[in-house]
């Protein structure tokens, strides 16, 4: 499926859906009556309140997009508590990975085992790779049940390649010690992400991310400065990427230099309450 299909379904619906007669052809007219209740009612709620907090800009410009008003809408990005969620390790881990190794590229995906979350994307880029035997292993790391024919398919691709483990999931407590042990994680998510946390988690500990150039994630990745970012839905795309950290040994180094700190919680409640505070004044 073309990439910017794949990117931008959902706002073709509701396009589509706005249409009554197109609606009545494709059979999705209540479908479409509930998105238009549902608009109004998110408009009415708008409307009644002083501040809405918007995590990313992306999300801003799309309610822009969809007929909401957002001038109530402010921008503010999310952060992590310090010494939480990456426990005892967090001082160390705010520093470039040390226990990086020239000779062994250290890939993970942390996140759900689903289709719109583009892992068989991951897999298949992964497996393209041209790299010396031992040089390059790949970890995953989340909640598998083997449940649905998308799980079994990846674990059957993983079982092949001794290059590629499942570990499980993981406590929240400990993201922290597992970007520790990697040098990179990939977002290679087909659908649109808000200001996705596992990012934040990555950036907090200097960990480079190869993400989708889409939505959120495309506004937390700067290419080539803090992160990579390849074409959404498209393997070759990623590949080229990953290889390019294979290729160019300062790459990872260099990416890391270039990611900025992330807010802390006491600063995001800092701006809350400074908003607040305006909102009071106000009134």
């Amino acid at each position: 499926m073309d990439k910017q299909i794949l990117g931008r379904l959902g706002d073709a619906y509701v396009r589509l859906s706005q249409s009554q007669g197109i609606a009545s052809l494709l059979g999705i007219t209540q479908c479409s009556e509930t998105i238009a209740e549902r608009r109004r009612y998110l408009k009415q709620v708008l409307e009644r309140v002083d501040l809405v907090i918007s995590p990313s800009r992306f999300l801003i410009q799309k309610l822009g997009q969809y007929g909401l008003n957002t001038r109530r809408l402010v921008y503010l990005p999310f952060g992590v508590a310090q010494g939480r969620p990456f426990g005892s390790h967090h001082a160390n881990l705010s520093r470039p990975n040390p226990n990086s190794s020239p000779d062994k590229l250290r890939i993970g995906y942390l996140g759900q085992f689903a289709p719109h979350k583009g892992l068989h994307l991951l897999l298949a880029a992964f497996q393209k790779l041209t790299v010396p035997p031992g040089s390059c292993h790949m970890t995953l790391h989340g909640r598998i049940s083997e449940a649905s024919p998308y799980e079994r398919k990846l674990l059957s691709i993983a079982n092949r390649d001794p290059a590629i483990t499942f570990v499980g999931p993981y406590p929240n407590s400990e993201v922290g010690q597992v970007l520790h042990d990697l040098d990179v994680i990939v977002v290679p998510s087909l659908w649109y992400e808000n200001r996705p946390t596992v990012i934040i988690e990555a950036h907090a500990t200097k960990t480079p991310v190869v993400a989708a150039r889409l939505g959120g994630m495309a506004e937390l990745i700067q290419h080539n400065e803090n992160g990579l970012l390849f074409e959404v839905g498209n393997v070759e795309s990623l590949r080229e990427q990953l290889q390019r950290l294979v290729d160019e040994p300062a790459l990872l180094s260099q990416l890391r230099r270039n990611i900025r700190p992330v807010p802390t919680l006491e600063e995001d409640t800092a701006t809350l309450i400074s908003l607040y505070q305006l909102l009071s004044s106000a009134s």
